[in-house]
């Protein structure tokens, strides 16, 4: 668990919460690059990497966040004709939220638009992408996920993969999950909060 006062122990307290926890976010990036001697190596693909993701704490050892192509629903424009995938959001120098949601999940729902207040905040030193796994999650549809979307009036990058072992990599088993990771492409803590069990009998089929 995390102990009270590190970074991203704000996430865990409504609107305000995500918002000091961005704001923490910033500030982390900086103090954490300043600890780390040598730069991690680029993540590793999706297939190379055993799933192991553990909370992050101060003073442990962080995992890299692993690497992955993005099929976009919005939000082309922001990776400037780069193939889209998480390593693309991490080169410009900024913290990524990456959030796990589903177009049909009920808790997403209500979380998206605090994001996307966030995103209207930060979203010019922070970087997000929304990944929609509903199909993977027995939680919706890609065409559940653009509807919410749109619904929501969301216009932060989202969009979904055809890589659906992210789930085993990134030991996601409730939607919605949020990554937080620094600038080094270090993953420094993940919220799964009220999340919404992903038991669906195709999640962990080959």
């Amino acid at each position: 668990m995390m102990k009270p006062g590190t970074p991203f122990e704000p996430m865990r307290r409504g609107l305000a919460r995500v918002v000091r926890a961005v704001s923490a976010a910033l500030a982390v990036a900086l103090v954490l690059g300043a600890c780390v001697a040598a730069r991690p190596a680029a993540p590793a693909p999706i297939p190379s990497l055993a799933p192991a993701v553990p909370e992050a704490t101060p003073g442990r050892n962080l995992v890299t966040a692993p690497d992955f192509p993005f099929v976009l629903y919005q939000g082309a424009d922001r990776f400037d004709g780069r193939e889209p995938r998480v390593n693309a959001l991490l080169t410009d120098g900024k913290p990524l939220v990456l959030n796990f949601w589903g177009g049909l999940c009920p808790p997403c729902r209500s979380e998206l638009p605090e994001f996307q207040k966030v995103y209207e905040q930060y979203g010019n030193r922070v970087a997000f992408f929304g990944l929609d796994v509903g199909q993977y999650t027995g939680l919706g549809s890609p065409d559940d996920a653009r509807k919410l979307l749109g619904e929501l009036n969301i216009t932060y990058p989202a969009g979904t993969t055809d890589i659906k072992e992210v789930l085993h990599a990134y030991e996601v088993r409730g939607l919605p999950t949020t990554f937080f990771i620094n600038a080094e492409g270090q993953i420094v803590e993940r919220w799964s909060a009220n999340s919404v069990g992903t038991n669906s009998p195709n999640l962990w089929r080959g």
